[in-house]
Formats: structure tokens, C-alpha cells, sequence
């Protein structure tokens, strides 16, 4: 094995011909006509943020522009950089990508340049109505200013990986996890106002003897984002069916194929 990894690193550095990582990344974005913006450090020159996109991915974008869905893969890839996938649906629910960003932080400024590349492939073309992200902070704030017009669902996936490994603990030796975690996705699916409230009493009731489990469900969830996860609200959106960001989770693979150092910059 070694000598095939040995015969297929010194391909590599041919085909770089004395360019470093970082300029034959550039070239071959060039040569492939790939779409694709970066920023460097004032100082050190060193290129902090890169987004690309593939011509065939912008025009899936201009023709399906309705439903994007976004993750930030937080230095799990093996880069240790955070990459944010964009993910787009077709009118027969299949799935492309957009685009993908490397970027040096998960920031709200960093969010804000990334999206504002999004935007500017849609230049004269209609944005997208609906953005699905994790509650990641940062990247809703961007939203709403690079996108006002957009509305912002959660992976309601997300939520409930979150909520279980939260509220687990809380249960201890108490059987009724099961049933909470039931009753928690009958309260997430709840298609009206009316129903949402009568479940969401009914889990109070039940559990509420369960020390910091309602006021969990409140402050973290219900409070500020019910409109955004919850089927009474979230129906009101044209979402056609997409509510969590499992799309862009199978497409993780690409952090794995860009050659960059392993050493958290370009």
C-alpha cells in the first residue's frame, strides 16, 4: 500500500508542477471553469476563506432555487477547518450541490461572506425561499441579513439527536425516556396551534416532575424557535417535505478529497 500512496503522491506533485497546494487548488479551479472566490489575511497573505461552485451546480441552482440546505461540518473533516455545504433540491426531490465553503471560523462575518457568494450566483435570478440549517446562531444571523426575505427552518433531525442526548441524563434510571421522546416528536409534529399546546400540556403533566426537563424544552427550544421546527407553523411555508439537513450530511465525503495541508489554514 505504501508504494501505491508513494506512486500516487508523486502524480500529484507532477501535476502540480512546483505550484504550491494552495496555487494548483486555484489552477485547477481555473482549468475547470469552476466558479469560485477567496479572501487572504492582510498580513500573513495566507488564504483565509474559499468558496467554489461547479457551473452544472449553479444552473441546477438558477432553475431550483426554492428549498436550500446548509451544515458546517466543524473541523471533523480532515482538514480541521470548518466546511460549510450548500445543498439544493430538484422537483423530483433529487439532491445536487450548490456549493462548498472553507472557512477559517464559524463567525457571523464569516457566515455573511459566504452567503453573499450564494447571492451573487442568483444575481437577477430568484433567491431562495427557505433556508434549513442546525441552530447554529451565527449562520441563522447571516441568513437574515444576507437573505431577509428567506425564511429559516431547523433540522428537525438535529433537534431531536440534541434533545435526546440532553434530556437522557435527566431521566437517569427513570423508564419513561422512551415515552418522553415520544411524546417530545408528537409535540414537533403537532399540525396546528390548538394541537401544539394540548401536547405540549399533556407533556408537562407527565413529566414535569423530571427536574430541568420542561424548562430545557422552553429556553433552548419553544420559546425563541417553535415557528421554525414545529408542524403548525413550519406548514405554513412551502418546504415540499425537506425539514432537516440529512441531504448534506451525505455528501460529507467531499472534505475528504481537496488538497490541503491538515494544518487548520490553506
Amino acid at each position: 500500500m505504501r508504494t501505491i500512496y508513494n506512486a500516487r503522491q508523486k502524480v500529484r506533485n507532477e501535476d502540480a508542477g512546483g505550484r504550491t497546494q494552495m496555487q494548483q487548488l486555484l489552477h485547477i479551479l481555473e482549468k475547470n471553469k469552476l466558479m469560485s472566490w477567496h479572501m487572504k489575511h492582510p498580513v500573513t497573505n495566507v488564504v483565509t476563506e474559499l468558496f467554489w461552485s461547479h457551473p452544472d451546480s449553479i444552473k441546477l441552482l438558477r432553475c431550483f432555487p426554492s428549498v436550500i440546505l446548509m451544515d458546517c461540518t466543524y473541523k471533523t473533516n480532515r482538514y480541521r477547518m470548518p466546511l460549510l455545504e450548500i445543498v439544493g433540491i430538484t422537483s423530483t426531490h433529487l439532491t445536487f450541490s450548490v456549493g462548498f465553503a472553507f472557512l477559517s471560523s464559524e463567525s457571523h462575518g464569516n457566515y455573511v461572506w459566504a452567503l453573499e457568494k450564494l447571492r451573487s450566483i442568483l444575481d437577477g435570478w430568484p433567491k431562495p425561499d427557505v433556508f434549513v440549517t442546525d441552530r447554529d446562531l451565527a449562520l441563522i444571523s447571516a441568513i437574515e441579513e444576507v437573505f431577509p426575505a428567506s425564511s429559516h427552518l431547523l433540522c428537525s433531525w438535529h433537534i431531536n439527536k440534541v434533545v435526546l442526548a440532553k434530556t437522557k441524563k435527566m431521566f437517569g434510571e427513570n423508564d419513561g425516556f422512551a415515552r418522553f421522546m415520544d411524546r417530545w416528536t408528537s409535540v414537533m409534529y403537532a399540525n396546528s396551534d390548538a394541537l401544539f399546546e394540548v401536547r405540549m400540556n399533556d407533556l408537562r403533566c407527565e413529566f414535569g416532575n423530571v427536574k430541568g426537563l420542561t424548562e430545557y424544552l422552553d429556553n433552548t427550544w419553544l420559546k425563541n424557535y417553535k415557528e421554525k421546527f414545529v408542524s403548525a407553523w413550519t406548514n405554513r411555508i412551502m418546504h415540499f417535505g425537506e425539514t432537516t439537513t440529512q441531504r448534506v450530511e451525505s455528501g460529507a465525503f467531499y472534505s475528504e478529497a481537496t488538497p490541503w495541508e491538515q494544518s487548520g489554514q490553506f
